[in-house]
């Protein structure tokens, strides 16, 4: 797990939130609701995102998680228009000055290694650039299902558990499989935000959520307000 003790003692102030989880939820829907074009709404997207990392900063809150591409999006019909745009989401946040100023370091989770070439390279370059940032920690969820996230640490402990030959009982506790998630180096979200009208929880860091605290905002991604957001921030 990322040792938070030693980022936050380069703080200028103490830090109450450690990590907070946004959801990006009805981007198309939005688009399609309003006859917009899929652009201008992806455009919206990408401005909020910005919008939220300056509220990270402001707030003193080093670990943000971004829900940005669920599996399910990845095999919708608006898929291709998906990849474009994360291709150019992933281009220009690698030039944002408050990513270099701030030293924020962006990771990936999910299974984005297997969507378009494209992609995966600019999520590459994102990854190489800031990989040696430490003063805030900027994560995406990317081709993501947090029920998938759970199988595949358990597939990466019933290899290692055959591969050394020992018996389930001793390797099989709640921190061994944290240490095989996606998230492994990453303290639990204390706060979970979750966008758009159906009051669903997307499954976002699902083995991680036990004791964070749900908010659902009724609004489409798009809509979304950098206050929304930070009145749940200082309300906690």
């Amino acid at each position: 797990m990322l040792d938070v003790l030693n980022f936050l003692k380069k703080k200028d102030k103490p830090v109450d939130i450690k990590h907070i989880a946004i959801s990006v939820k009805d981007v198309i829907g939005w688009a399609q609701k309003n006859d917009k074009p899929f652009e201008e709404a992806f455009l919206r997207r990408n401005t909020i995102i910005t919008d939220l990392i300056n509220l990270m900063v402001k707030k003193n809150i080093p670990i943000m998680t971004i829900y940005l591409l669920s599996e399910k999006n990845e095999k919708a019909q608006s898929h291709d228009v998906i990849v474009e745009s994360l291709i150019e989401f992933f281009k220009q946040l690698k030039e944002e000055q408050i990513i270099n100023e701030k030293q924020i370091r962006i990771s990936v989770l999910g299974k984005w290694y297997s969507l378009p070439g494209m992609v995966v390279e600019s999520i590459k370059q994102m990854i190489d650039k800031t990989k040696d940032y430490d003063n805030f920690f900027l994560n995406f969820c990317v081709n993501y299902d947090g029920r998938e996230e759970i199988i595949d640490a358990f597939k990466l402990i019933h290899k290692e558990i055959k591969e050394l030959d020992i018996e389930n009982e001793t390797k099989l506790t709640k921190d061994t499989i944290k240490e095989n998630t996606y998230s492994s180096y990453f303290i639990p979200p204390e706060i979970i935000i979750e966008t758009g009208k159906d009051h669903k929880f997307s499954g976002t860091l699902l083995w991680d959520c036990v004791n964070s605290k749900i908010f659902f905002i009724e609004k489409m991604f798009p809509e979304l307000k950098k206050g929304d957001v930070e009145d749940i921030i200082d309300k906690n």
